[in-house]
């Protein structure tokens, strides 16, 4: 995104990874494409362990031994810390009353598997806010059917494994194309990451919108504001700067806030997909400077993607969560 023309070395990477990835890793990757729902279900099964046991043992030593794994491992095998997520519940939308708009809501593989950190006081997962949210506003929610398995490929696309993020992109355009009678219900996705995908590969004509559009479009009109934050501090993502929503993102943060952090390092996080946990320097040197930015009377954060949240949260040690939650705090039904 700070290119003065526009190079993509994203993009470039995952090219040379497509052509590198052998018949093996494609195999691979179909396997998983096609397991989705139990390879979810068993990351919030780890994810609940570790939480569980640093709960009995406490965090700090938990976080030794997570360590010492992974370095046996050669960084295979992520390190656990108390900034990672929680597992997240699976949360269904309450019965649909007639004659309410309805909304159809995709939450993403990463919102249906991670919660909020391990640490945090907060402990309701995204779901169960985008899903009070949407109730707030008086708008019936549609549930993708089968949504346990399915993903928009980015994980697979990032792999340069270009086959299964092609099928399991085609798979979540027909299930949105059902769910939306035909592409006549808006769609929401919790991330903008996905979101951004979706919306560059799909071929049919659905009203997908990105998290910052939908709450400015859809949501305020339809709610109450009660409660404005004195400060918070905003980080937004690669995906949403590529999309054209930073305005977006700060008009929002400003409905809530009196005062809105930017900090100047303001960029991509270092997270980049999942490689934020297998090479986390990677991550904590994009944020080598951000603590420092942040004053001490800001005690929160927020952004739009749960694994960029991560980061931010291990390299400032405050919290950092997704708007959706400030947006729930500050707001009641009209």
């Amino acid at each position: 995104t700070r290119c003065p023309v526009g190079i993509d070395t994203g993009s470039m990477i995952r090219q040379l990874r497509s052509r590198k990835a052998g018949s093996s890793s494609q195999r691979v990757a179909l396997v998983a494409q096609r397991n989705m729902a139990p390879l979810t279900a068993a990351t919030r099964g780890a994810l609940a362990t570790v939480d569980g046991i640093s709960r009995i043992t406490g965090a700090g030593l938990v976080e030794r031994v997570s360590s010492g794994i992974s370095a046996l491992s050669g960084g295979r095998i992520p390190a656990w810390d108390r900034w990672m997520p929680r597992a997240a519940k699976n949360a269904r939308p309450r019965p649909m009353q007639n004659g309410r708009p309805r909304v159809v809501y995709l939450p993403s593989c990463v919102s249906r598997s991670l919660g909020t950190a391990s640490c945090d006081h907060e402990s309701r997962d995204l779901q169960q806010v985008i899903l009070s949210l949407l109730e707030k506003a008086g708008l019936d929610v549609v549930i993708p059917a089968g949504i346990d398995r399915l993903c928009c490929g980015l994980p697979f696309a990032s792999k340069g494994l270009d086959a299964p993020a092609e099928t399991t992109l085609q798979e979540v355009e027909q299930a949105l194309w059902q769910a939306s009678n035909q592409g006549s219900i808006p769609i929401l996705c919790d991330t903008s990451p996905c979101t951004e995908r979706m919306q560059q590969g799909f071929s049919r004509e659905l009203q997908l919108q990105e998290p910052a559009g939908f709450i400015l479009d859809q949501l305020l009109p339809r709610l109450r504001q009660v409660k404005t934050l004195e400060r918070l501090v905003l980080h937004i993502t690669c995906s949403a700067r590529k999309m054209g929503l930073a305005d977006s993102f700060l008009e929002l943060a400003r409905t809530c806030a009196r005062e809105v952090i930017l900090p100047q390092e303001e960029g991509c996080c270092g997270f980049a997909g999942d490689k934020g946990f297998t090479h986390p320097e990677l991550n904590a040197a994009a944020l080598s400077n951000l603590k420092t930015q942040i004053p001490e009377r800001c005690s929160v954060g927020y952004s739009n993607s749960r694994t960029c949240e991560i980061g931010l949260t291990r390299a400032t040690g405050k919290p950092y969560r997704s708007f959706w939650y400030l947006l729930d705090e500050a707001s009641r039904p009209r």
